[in-house]
């Protein structure tokens, strides 16, 4: 009769294991949703977005080499004629409140 209690009290123990286990790996992959380039806002109450554009100019003597990095987004590069390369960034944020994002 001791060993049933014993047997049901390690299986028990072993399930809250497996579901505390499971519970924290979907944490984490939840976490590094957030923290990549991939857009799910999953669990999450950033609601709210601001928005802002920001602008640069640099001036070139003939021809130029432009290498643009950007982890997302969309970009729409424009030739012109003329000694000058300016960059128009616009850039929105998410957050739960206006100051968060």
């Amino acid at each position: 009769m001791n060993r049933k209690w014993l047997i049901a009290g390690i299986l028990i123990l072993a399930e809250i294991l497996l579901c505390a286990g499971i519970v924290f790996v979907s944490w984490s992959g939840v976490n590094q949703l957030k923290v990549s380039s991939v857009n799910i806002r999953l669990f999450s109450t950033d609601l709210v977005s601001a928005k802002e554009d920001q602008e640069w100019h640099f001036n070139v003597d003939g021809p130029a080499d432009l290498a643009l990095v950007s982890d997302a987004g969309d970009v729409e590069i424009i030739a012109v004629e003329g000694d000058e390369i300016s960059v128009v960034a616009h850039k929105t944020t998410w957050g739960a409140s206006q100051e968060q994002a």
